[in-house]
């Protein structure tokens, strides 16, 4: 369908082009739906051709046969405020002074509506070489200190190196991640977090010197496991945002990293909790099997007592005290250590 819009505008007399990830990944033979648009139309043109859902600076979001689709009009961009946002937008009609604003060869590839790759930037030379490089000055990444993220992260999902002059400038530049929001910060780590590669990334961090900036903590030890929450428990994640169920879950995962492995602690965090704790502790996770299979319950309804006779905590009490074997499951048992 992202087609059909690039026919839509170049029937209207607009240049336009798919650029970016899409463009990448189609190159890399990877699966993407990471579709975004770049034309010579400006927002009221497109206005006059689209649904447009949101608008805001020289882009719209439209809503195409029921899908979101982001287009921008060509820019440049000048005078960057807080090492994040340009102060001055000036609309162009040329599609190369557009690519010079954007931050890496490899993210501005542009692929027209008969699927031909164009590439102004070297960004296929660099793909082929697995090379992260900035376009233009490299000292550029210093007008949107996301950039430094964005590299990190890119190096790591696709595992590129990164560019020996983007390198020194990270370096040299690294604190002005400071400038940016803890939200902005946690979502390009949620990226580096989520990929197979993570350690790869974790090394780039921690050969930058951007931990002090990230607030991470214990990032030497981290241990891969691909659940994003399980990767966060790990570290201190004090300084970001999340979602209550997520950050319930890494409280969780917590607890149970300050816990022996035992029966209790199989009974009450569940098998697949559990073996996940035993890799993050380097335990033999076959043993949680053996552990969950030998108890005695496997939840409260097996306990043989109406329970809603009891609080809270005593039904707590007598979890522990039956899955550690210290009474007996039957009604006597139970009563009996009640009434002691």
């Amino acid at each position: 369908m992202e087609f059909e819009i690039l026919d839509i505008l170049n029937k209207n007399g607009f240049e336009s082009y798919i650029v970016g990830g899409y463009v990448r990944d189609y190159y890399l033979n990877k699966k993407t739906t990471d579709v975004d648009i770049t034309t010579s139309a400006k927002v009221c043109d497109l206005k006059k051709l689209f649904d447009v859902v949101s608008e805001k600076y020289s882009s719209v979001k439209i809503n195409y046969k029921e899908k979101i689709y982001e287009i921008t009009t060509y820019r440049k961009e000048f005078f960057y405020v807080k090492h994040r946002y340009p102060f001055a937008v000036l609309f162009t009609k040329n599609v190369k002074k557009d690519l010079k604003r954007r931050d890496f060869t490899v993210n501005a590839l542009l692929m027209d509506r008969n699927k031909n790759i164009i590439d102004y930037v070297n960004g296929c030379n660099d793909l082929d070489n697995h090379i992260i490089r900035m376009i233009g000055r490299t000292s550029r990444i210093k007008q949107d200190s996301l950039r430094i993220l964005r590299a990190i992260r890119l190096a790591t999902t696709l595992n590129f190196k990164i560019d020996k002059s983007l390198e020194y400038y990270i370096k040299k530049y690294g604190y002005l991640i400071s400038y940016l929001s803890s939200d902005r910060i946690k979502y390009e780590l949620d990226k580096i977090f989520e990929s197979d590669n993570l350690l790869y990334g974790i090394s780039l961090i921690k050969n930058y010197n951007l931990n002090k900036y990230l607030k991470l903590g214990n990032i030497d030890n981290i241990v891969f496991i691909p659940n994003l929450n399980y990767i966060w428990a790990q570290v201190d994640c004090s300084n970001y945002n999340f979602k209550k169920g997520d950050l319930k879950e890494i409280n969780r995962i917590k607890k149970a990293l300050d816990k022996d492995i035992d029966s209790y602690l199989v009974y009450k965090y569940g098998v697949d909790m559990c073996k996940n704790i035993c890799k993050l502790k380097s335990i033999d996770e076959n043993i949680i099997s053996d552990i969950y299979n030998s108890l005695v319950i496997k939840n409260r309804k097996d306990i043989k007592y109406d329970l809603s006779l009891l609080n809270k905590e005593l039904v707590e009490e007598i979890e522990y005290l039956i899955v550690t074997l210290k009474i007996d499951n039957n009604e006597k048992s139970i009563k009996k250590y009640i009434n002691q």
